[in-house]
């Protein structure tokens, strides 16, 4: 559909919200039209491959994304968990003076009113609610023991986490050859 752009976000009008490389080698969201093949930057940069957290809201009139704002001269801002207007452009920090380190995995709830979001700490992932707009009480839900690479919440309010689960396996190999030793169980 689009040369060179990946993570596509679909909004209610049927346009994309896409992430590409900009002139200046750097991932950006960009607003196309499938039908006309008009293409808009966006004043947001995701961090990484933050792939669970590149979501449309229900409406499908804004874009949750982890990483930084840009500014009309392209400095980045804080990195956080934004909400972004697609049509007004207009940013929220839905995780203001947050640290999320790791990968975050983010989702509007069915009515838009809060923000459900990973992030991990002390080898464990919480999973945290918070109003739309960033300012409020934060709710921890629930604690998971893994990654969770996706998050969603269907329309009864049930809440689905995708989890990677890796077995860390430390091997000792010898210059001279002969047989692997397991250190680890």
């Amino acid at each position: 559909v689009l040369d060179g752009a990946y993570f596509p976000c679909v909004l209610s009008d049927g346009s994309l919200v896409v992430t590409r490389f900009n002139a200046q080698r750097n991932q950006q969201l960009f607003h196309y039209w499938p039908d006309s093949g008009k293409l808009e930057p966006l004043p947001a940069t995701p961090f990484g491959l933050s792939l669970g957290a590149l979501r449309a809201t229900p409406d499908g009139k804004a874009i949750l994304f982890y990483g930084n704002p840009l500014d009309e001269k392209g400095a980045k801002g804080d990195r956080s968990l934004y909400l972004l207007d697609v049509a007004s452009r207009k940013l929220v920090n839905v995780t203001p003076g947050e640290t999320i380190n790791g990968f975050i995995a983010a989702a509007a709830t069915p009515d838009g009113r809060s923000i459900l979001y990973t992030k991990a700490d002390n080898g464990f992932v919480s999973v945290i609610s918070v109003p739309r707009g960033g300012a409020g009480t934060r709710r921890l839900l629930f604690t998971l023991t893994n990654t969770a690479w996706y998050l969603d919440v269907a329309p009864d309010g049930s809440i689905y986490v995708d989890q990677m689960a890796a077995d860390n396996v430390l091997l000792r190999f010898s210059v001279s050859g002969g047989s692997v030793e397991r250190l680890t169980q």
